[in-house]
């Protein structure tokens, strides 16, 4: 698991707006953890940039 600001802190490219459209689609889940922050299964953030990155070649 990996708490929403690690996450942005450590990836500078990804965005809060990129995580919020793939938790609405449904395609990473997300949890509150202690203290009630934000976290995230590393394997669904993962399998969405892996995702992401196909339909972007696909697309061209």
């Amino acid at each position: 698991m990996i708490e929403h600001e690690v996450l942005l802190e450590r990836y500078d490219w990804l965005s809060a707006q990129i995580l919020t459209k793939w938790r609405n689609s449904g395609a990473i889940r997300y949890f509150r953890g202690r203290g009630g922050k934000l976290v995230y299964p590393l394997i669904d953030i993962r399998w969405a940039v892996t995702v992401e990155l196909n339909n972007s070649i696909e697309g061209e």
